[in-house]
């Protein structure tokens, strides 16, 4: 049985092209264990370069060039996605950047961006280009139906319950990787309140990153985890599984932290705490919310 089920995981990855120059087995599938073993972590650095963004005005400025000069795949991720300047701006380059051949994929968060799919979801399905939202509450709410319609009473508390857990949940991710190589992360939201250019003053201050020439896979293995994140996907299992084994592998000295579990939120926590209590001269922090 246990064979089986690694074939499976094995047959899944090969179909779902996760890994694009990965090493792999006999027919061409797949080997978890050999990607742990040599390109899954990189020796050093799992990246080459990176540069800081503390205005959204630069930070979306320079997102978009790297946008205008994808060749192969697009996958992004983020919690506000909101109609405006900045939201027509990013959706047009998706567009220009999809009519060039470039694989794109977009997952919005349901309760963040509720308004979406009715504002953006239409021309987006006319360009080809796929979008997904995460645990929007009208899915929440059909599983809640399908519970107290079709399972028995001393199921359904804990179903139901079940069920809420994974609706509260949301995805505040700020992802976006273009063609395995750049990787742009941070709190900036898709949302004209981080442009000084359109709301002067009251712009929000944030922070954001751009990773390049990036090695590790943990970026797209979490990408994958919330894509294809159902209730009962099987997949989803699959991709937990492989992420939570990276995090798990060089946690005390990966630079690369990634809320996975409860198990590894207490450790990040108390390793902050940690760099607190031994902080000599200061401690600088820079946070949304607080």
């Amino acid at each position: 049985m246990k064979n089986k089920k690694q074939d499976r995981e094995k047959g899944i990855m090969g179909r779902t092209g996760l890994i694009g120059g990965a090493p792999r087995g006999k027919a061409g599938v797949l080997n978890p264990e050999t990607l742990l073993q040599s390109h899954w972590r990189p020796q050093g650095k799992p990246w080459k370069r990176e540069r800081l963004y503390f205005r959204g005005d630069d930070y979306f400025r320079d997102l978009l060039k790297s946008v205008g000069r994808a060749k192969a795949a697009i996958e992004f991720e983020t919690y506000i996605f909101e109609k405006g300047f900045l939201g027509d701006k990013v959706i047009g380059s998706f567009i220009r950047a999809a009519r060039r051949g470039v694989r794109i994929r977009l997952l919005i968060d349901g309760v963040g961006s509720p308004d979406f799919a009715s504002q953006y979801g239409p021309l987006l399905e006319r360009e080809g280009i796929q979008y997904r939202v995460y645990r929007s509450w009208g899915v929440f709410f059909a599983s809640v139906f399908h519970i107290l319609r079709f399972h028995r009473l001393s199921e359904i508390t804990q179903d139901i319950r079940s069920a809420w857990a994974w609706g509260k949940h949301r995805d505040h991710r700020k992802l976006l990787e273009v063609d395995e190589k750049e990787v742009w992360i941070g709190s900036f939201n898709v949302s004209d309140w981080h442009l000084e250019k359109v709301k002067g003053k009251k712009v929000w201050r944030d922070t954001g990153l751009v990773l390049r020439g990036v090695k590790s896979l943990v970026f797209k293995i979490a990408f994958h985890l919330a894509w294809e994140d159902q209730l009962r996907s099987r997949l989803r299992h699959v991709y937990r599984k492989l992420l939570i084994r990276w995090l798990s592998h060089d946690i005390f000295e990966s630079p690369i932290q990634i809320s996975a579990t409860q198990s590894l939120r207490r450790w990040y926590r108390r390793e902050l705490l940690g760099i607190f209590q031994s902080a000599r001269k200061r401690i600088w922090i820079t946070t949304p919310y607080f």
